[in-house]
């Protein structure tokens, strides 16, 4: 049926294919501090043969030239892939690209090198509002997030500044990236209103409820609840300190490290002896982290071009007797999934891992504008 048609065949397969590969980048972040350092992660696999492969780390520099950063050499099996880490830090502020590639060349170059993209920015300016004593009542919050060590080295990601109740409606809010309010008393209606145009506007606010609200009724009123996620209803005791944080949904960003030890997490040795009850939540709030007996515990409310977190009881309670829970301490573990858990409702707030840098192929780039800024017209211009 083909006459006079011509017919060839190409065989474009390898009888014995030998290729080192390298996988897809991981990073710890994409964003990071002044100071801070960033985590890169991959594998080096290889096909068909064994031996030993250098993999090097590169920054590209202020003039365009690849810099190297580190390197590693390992011994790969056929079948096998062999972790490969590197730290990088030391960067200046603004954006950075780079790669890390295997040394040599082999059958199918692609796959030799990965390219990532990380920013460094100044820490997240953060306002954390408590009663007096402030320092003693924020230092659990404001040391999970910015440790004495981290902040003398210029490596914390957040910089808190904390002040008491009395001076929040003196305060100006937007020289912040998040206001944190740690067991708040009844609070004006003209500060509830600011703190919700805040919100409002692009910006994260933390309430986390406590003994101090009182009385109920002024937590319960509309100014109140264009923030708050739910009325206030009743404060639940659980003395006997069976109740715990019992987080289930781990998609969320705030839970998506503790799903590695979605099982494991010790939350039981942090119990919870008291908290509030919300009812009536408004349309878009839902539940973040749930108690072990059902209830919420961390409730999100989007408003506006923001968000807010709710947490029904304290993080600023001391370990006394009549403590609502114990969870930035513990008598019987170290307190490591508060430190997790403060880090990334912080983060959360902020915005900060709502970034994203890298890409795949084939994926839509999306970059948040500065909410500080008044530019109306940008330009996009390509690598190169």
């Amino acid at each position: 049926d083909l006459h006079g048609a011509a017919i060839y065949v190409f065989d474009v397969g390898m009888a014995d294919p030998k290729d080192y590969a390298l996988s897809e980048l991981q990073l710890s972040r994409q964003v990071l501090s002044k100071g801070g350092s960033v985590h890169i992660e991959t594998g080096l696999s290889s096909l068909n043969t064994e031996g030993r492969r250098t993999v090097e780390l590169y920054v590209i520099g202020p003039d365009g030239k690849p810099e190297k950063r580190n390197e590693q050499t390992l011994l790969v099996k056929p079948g096998d892939a062999a972790p490969v880490g590197f730290r990088l830090q030391g960067l200046d502020n603004g954006a950075h690209q780079g790669f890390v590639r295997i040394v040599g060349e082999d059958a199918l170059p692609a796959d030799d090198t990965r390219f990532f993209t990380v920013e460094v920015r100044a820490p997240w300016p953060v306002l954390v509002v408590a009663s007096e004593p402030v320092d003693e009542r924020a230092v659990y919050l404001t040391g999970a997030v910015a440790p004495l060590e981290y902040r003398l080295r210029g490596q914390a990601r957040f910089d808190c500044r904390t002040i008491d109740f009395k001076s929040l409606p003196n305060e100006s809010l937007e020289n912040y990236a998040a206001v944190c309010l740690l067991d708040p008393p009844s609070l004006e209606p003209g500060v509830w209103q600011r703190l919700a145009d805040y919100a409002a506007e692009g910006h994260g606010v933390g309430v986390f409820l406590g003994r101090n609200a009182q009385p109920v009724d002024s937590f319960n009123t509309p100014a109140a609840q264009q923030l708050l996620p739910g009325k206030l209803s009743v404060q639940v005791p659980r003395r006997e300190g069976d109740n715990c944080l019992a987080p289930s949904n781990f998609q969320h960003p705030i839970l998506k490290p503790f799903q590695a030890t979605a099982t494991s997490t010790p939350w039981n040795a942090f119990p919870v002896f008291r908290y509030w009850a919300l009812s009536g939540q408004p349309a878009g709030a839902g539940t973040v982290i749930s108690y072990s007996d059902g209830r919420p515990a961390l409730i999100e409310r989007p408003v506006g071009a923001g968000r807010v977190l709710v947490m029904t009881t304290p993080l600023s309670d001391r370990p006394t007797r009549d403590a609502w829970n114990l969870l930035p301490v513990s008598p019987t573990a170290q307190p490591w999934p508060f430190v997790i858990l403060a880090n990334q409702i912080m983060t959360y707030l902020v915005g900060d891992g709502q970034q994203q840098l890298n890409y795949y192929a084939g994926q839509t780039a999306v970059l948040p504008l500065e909410r500080e800024s008044r530019r109306r017209t940008y330009v996009v211009a390509a690598p190169n």
